[in-house]
């Protein structure tokens, strides 16, 4: 069984097969720089695939209109987000169709 502690929360136990630390993989690192990426990659049933991250904080959306700086904050909090999950899925994907080395599940 396979778990992460992550930003003072605890992931798992999830089966070593179905779960890939990407964050810290060689995958990961042989990507070279500026590659950014979730916290770990995990196969549910029906071969669901869930991309996780982990935050302890989030600007709020609610009031994310009430100044520039609020804005700007939810802004880059969505943009950071959205990076790493395409970067994971790019990385997912060329293991998956061949381009890569496999992943260490």
């Amino acid at each position: 069984m396979k778990h992460v502690v992550e930003s003072g929360m605890y992931f798992g136990d999830y089966p070593k097969e179905d779960f890939f630390a990407i964050e810290n993989s060689m995958l990961h690192q042989s990507m070279g720089e500026g590659i950014k990426t979730v916290e770990f990659i995990l196969l549910r049933r029906n071969n669901n695939v869930l991309f996780v991250e982990a935050k302890t904080s989030c600007p709020n959306a609610i009031n994310k209109d009430e100044s520039v700086t609020k804005h700007e904050s939810f802004e880059k909090y969505c943009k950071e987000i959205t990076e790493k999950f395409c970067d994971s899925l790019d990385m997912y994907l060329s293991v998956v169709l061949g381009k890569r080395a496999t992943m260490d599940w």
